[in-house]
């Protein structure tokens, strides 16, 4: 079996780790962390995520909603009220530049709704493309590596002790994280976490680049806090949430 703490494997009848000495639990043992069954220890971490869906969900129904509008205003007014307008016009004898003037007002104002249009559609598909994330366990996202290539997703686990390894000048981060079955390679680039702690649980968020899960977001579970770490290239994009576990 597995170690949970360093990742070791160790023969099945171990009641203790030959490489770290901590007490090794059957594999029917390990607790999990699943999201699905909500027992694990992202529990308050993934009803946030579930809040963030049901945000980002109902701002994208506000863009198909002005959408459709968008797309009805400019159906009836292309078909119903410029004809209209020209054969009043026509028919009072107005004069061709008034004429112009009411066209001109008319497409003004279809332009200024399109101009609302566009950030707000950018809005939706980008500001919130994180709460489309598939969260996995170490395992099931290495079973599920050729399905999810290219792909952003979520990795819960735990760190294998005595694995993280820091570049100052590249502020790159090199680690193991386990579920205590399965290890994977991580790296990761940004503002140096606070792993100190041992079997630090983990949340990476990123994708595979062949064996190797490069992160772009972490998240690490401290005994008092909850600390989000930041992306050197995306600060704006993560922050500490106001969360507290036992």
């Amino acid at each position: 079996m597995y170690c949970s703490r360093c990742g070791a494997l160790n023969p099945d009848e171990s009641s203790s780790c030959v490489k770290c000495g901590s007490n090794l639990k059957p594999d029917n043992q390990i607790s999990s962390s699943s999201p699905n069954k909500k027992k694990g220890l992202f529990e308050q971490m993934d009803i946030i995520s579930e809040e963030i869906e049901k945000l980002g969900f109902f701002y994208k129904l506000i863009f198909y909603i002005e959408g459709f509008f968008v797309l009805l205003f400019f159906s009836i007014y292309t078909l119903f009220i410029g004809p209209i307008i020209v054969y009043f016009w026509g028919k009072r004898g107005w004069p061709r530049n008034s004429l112009v003037k009411a066209f001109l007002y008319a497409n003004l104002i279809y332009a200024i709704i399109l101009i609302l249009f566009i950030p707000l559609m950018l809005f939706s598909f980008l500001a919130f493309d994180g709460t489309e994330q598939a969260q996995f366990e170490v395992g099931e996202a290495i079973r599920s590596k050729e399905k999810v290539a290219g792909n952003i997703i979520s990795i819960n686990g735990s760190l294998v002790n005595d694995t993280d390894q820091w570049d100052d000048p590249s502020h790159t981060l090199k680690f193991k994280m386990t579920d205590g079955l399965y290890t994977i390679d991580v790296v990761y680039t940004g503002e140096k976490p606070d792993m100190r702690c041992k079997d630090t649980q983990i949340r990476a968020t990123g994708q595979f680049e062949g064996n190797v899960f490069k992160a772009r977001d972490m998240w690490v579970l401290l005994s008092s806090k909850y600390y989000t770490a930041r992306t050197s290239n995306d600060k704006s994009s993560n922050q500490t949430l106001p969360l507290l576990v036992d």
